[in-house]
């Protein structure tokens, strides 16, 4: 458990300046992903994009000296540089999301496929050699059949897949800006603040309250997901 919460608190604390420079509108982003899952994959999709710049694309950039020297020259505009940068990404990603899901589910099934196919041979072996067929070629047959298997059940159910994700981060956003806006402007004392005062070194209490706020997020996006409309 001392390492899970170790591991939490690192990463919190990597992503914590993006976190809070532009937490006006990952808050955003993370009421939509919750409350409104249900909406056009489209505007699911390219928020998704918008999620994934602010939280990896980003960080990773800032690593980069010249990139880091550079917004440091116009700090005060890092909010607005981090929203363009953030829609430029969400356009290419939700053009590439739909093509990678399936190239990923094609991958996924095929993998899964070939594996099925040698396990069948190797339990199999005398009643295959007892095919006028080359056995070889068993398991590659398999792969591709199981890959578009896979791939069409992957585009089928595409936005269930992304409402599904998209409460997932969604609700990680909600749970660690629940105690954000608590703790800064509410004047509320839990456990000495450390979330706005020391991220790397969260109380236990705060860590147990995050993980427990992201279950009750995660708990309502999927009951308003599969909530029927009312004739």
């Amino acid at each position: 458990m001392d390492t899970a919460l170790t591991n939490f608190t690192g990463i919190l604390s990597n992503y914590y300046d993006v976190l809070t420079n532009s937490w006006i509108v990952l808050l955003l982003l993370s009421l939509f992903f919750v409350f409104f899952s249900k909406l056009s994959s489209k505007v699911t999709v390219f928020l998704l994009g918008m999620y994934i710049s602010y939280a990896v694309l980003i960080p990773y950039l800032l690593k980069v000296s010249q990139i880091n020297s550079f917004l440091d020259q116009y700090s005060k505009f890092s909010v607005f540089i981090y929203l363009a940068v953030s829609l430029i990404v969400g356009v290419i990603f939700y053009n590439l999301m739909k093509i990678a899901a399936a190239v990923i589910g094609f991958a996924a099934g095929g993998l899964l496929g070939y594996s099925l196919g040698n396990l069948a041979i190797s339990v199999n072996t005398e009643w295959f050699k007892n095919l006028n067929f080359d056995v070889a070629y068993i398991p590659w047959i398999a792969a591709v059949v199981l890959g578009i298997i896979i791939a069409l059940i992957v585009n089928k159910d595409f936005e269930k897949i992304i409402a599904t994700l998209s409460i997932f981060f969604g609700s990680i956003l909600l749970a660690f800006y629940t105690f954000f806006i608590v703790e800064k402007f509410s004047g509320a004392d839990i456990s000495g603040n450390m979330l706005i005062n020391d991220p790397s070194n969260l109380s236990n209490f705060e860590t147990y309250g995050l993980v427990g706020a992201f279950l009750v997020y995660m708990v309502i996006g999927f009951a308003l997901m599969f909530r029927k409309k009312k004739n």
